[in-house]
């Protein structure tokens, strides 16, 4: 039964990944990643166990809860959280690693943390396709549904970037 309620998890994170990419503000993104990486706490837990994508999912919660502070303010992130939040997710990544499979969500997190902290929102769309490139994998190897997520979050983060580039853009085809 549990692992129907964790592939459950893995839904409502697609739900999330579909959504995310396209919110046009930075605050709205924030709220979306962090109940995203909630639900993929709870679908890696209930169905493969513990492991690094856990640890790593619920330091990218925190995160986005202290991104969203400095939002509020209108502050920027210091250099020493920056540092603190790249040794949460390395150590917590280690703390949770079981098998090989595990080096994936940890460099997964990295471009998830980077995401996190940019301010500018394409900026934030392009580390989060990455992010989702090798989420994709690990959730594949997993047998999680949390795979559609990943594959859903790649779809609608390209719509995201083309939706909002910049008209003047020499990159941006039209």
């Amino acid at each position: 039964m549990s692992y129907y309620i964790g592939q459950a998890f893995g839904l409502m994170s697609t739900a999330c990944c579909l959504i995310m990419p396209v919110l046009k503000h930075k605050k709205q993104m924030l709220w979306t990643n962090a109940a995203n990486n909630s639900f993929a706490v709870l679908n890696v837990l209930l169905i493969s166990g513990w492991g690094s994508a856990i640890t790593v999912c619920a330091v990218a919660v925190l995160q986005s809860i202290v991104a969203l502070g400095h939002l509020k303010r209108d502050t920027k992130v210091s250099r020493k959280e920056n540092v603190l939040f790249v040794f949460l997710f390395l150590g917590c990544g280690l703390l949770g690693y079981r098998r090989p499979i595990d080096v994936l969500p940890i460099v997964g997190a990295m471009f998830n943390m980077l995401s996190t902290f940019q301010r500018d929102e394409q900026r934030t769309r392009w580390l989060l396709l990455v992010n989702a490139s090798i989420f994709t994998v690990y959730y594949a190897i997993i047998g999680s549904t949390a795979t559609l997520s990943c594959i859903c979050a790649i779809v609608s983060t390209v719509a995201g970037l083309l939706r909002y580039r910049k008209k003047g853009d020499p990159d941006a085809s039209a």
